[in-house]
């Protein structure tokens, strides 16, 4: 069932909405109007803008408007990548941010627009390794400015880096850096199914078992209190009833199932990441070990957890 939600009830997080079984067609346009925004940069995955025609589709939906794209985003959000989209808004004026990929595309346009906000234009590596506390690897909240171009997240697996207002990005050693204001997350994330249907299976089922791994190690914390119990209990089975649809829709070549399975896998995703950005409960080492070695497969998709 299409719903319309906050994302969070946090700080910062007003008119910072999301939307399940959206469409991504008819959602964005709705958005951008709504918005009066017409200069609007695209940061797309090279697989969907080369090998379907969903991109293509989009593009001819906002004809009408002033468009930009960026093809591709590496592993782990490199700064180049981060520097390039945010001088495109910078130098275009662009008003909005359209990421459609998986958890390096969101995390580097969730820095792209903070950075846009926050540094001149033409700024360069070693300006954004200035704002960042070396020993802790974080800039902001106190030398980070709100951003102010808008930006629509349309997830392609279960990472759900795109609900938390951290963003993590890769320097020039190979280091992860993380950027945050409270107002960092996107102004609208569209779960739409039917992007998300062209990840590979093993992808999409590797990055569901790790959003169960999440709510496992949260359940098995100390710091786990009544409330986020509660909420992980009723969290998890919508997760794993996710997998199993989606699994059975494949193996019975039945769209519709597939598309509920992914469905309430985003539901669950989200649901995994919650009692982190809500209750401050930390991954543990299962989180650390786990995203090294699925990490690679996604090429660099993240959930921006800050190191503890």
């Amino acid at each position: 069932m299409r719903q319309k939600i906050k994302q969070l009830d946090l700080d910062g997080r007003e008119g910072h909405d999301a939307i399940f079984e959206a469409s991504y067609l008819e959602d964005i346009p709705a958005a951008l109007q709504e918005w009066g925004a017409s200069r609007i940069l695209l940061v797309v995955s090279t697989t969907l803008d080369t090998k379907t025609s969903m991109i293509k589709d989009l593009e001819a939906r906002l004809s009408h408007c002033v468009l930009q794209k960026k093809t591709g985003v590496g592993s782990h959000s490199p700064y180049r990548d981060i520097m390039a989209i945010a001088h495109t808004i910078q130098t275009q004026d662009i008003q909005a941010v359209i990421s459609i990929g998986s958890g390096s595309y969101s995390d580097a346009c969730k820095i792209a627009v903070m950075l846009s906000a926050t540094l001149p234009a033409g700024f360069g590596i070693d300006d954004m390794e200035a704002l960042v506390d070396q020993v802790h690897g974080l800039a902001g909240p106190g030398g980070i400015k709100a951003p102010t171009t808008k930006l629509i997240c349309v997830p392609t697996s279960l990472s759900a880096g795109e609900w938390n207002h951290y963003a993590s990005g890769t320097n020039a050693q190979g280091k992860k850096q993380h950027f945050v204001h409270p107002e960092g997350s996107p102004s609208l994330i569209l779960m739409d199914p039917r992007i998300a249907s062209t990840m590979p299976s093993h992808l999409w089922l590797a990055s569901g078992v790790r959003a169960v791994d999440h709510f496992v190690e949260t359940l098995c914390n100390p710091e786990c209190h009544e409330e986020a119990t509660a909420h992980n209990k009723k969290g998890l089975p919508i997760l794993i009833q996710g997998l199993k649809d989606y699994h059975t829709g494949q193996e019975k070549h039945n769209e519709e199932e597939l598309l509920q399975g992914i469905s309430e896998c985003q539901r669950g995703s989200r649901d995994a990441l919650l009692p982190f950005i809500q209750w401050k409960i930390p991954m543990g080492p299962s989180h650390a070990i786990g995203h090294q070695l699925v990490s690679p497969l996604f090429g660099g998709a993240s959930t921006s957890t800050v190191p503890r």
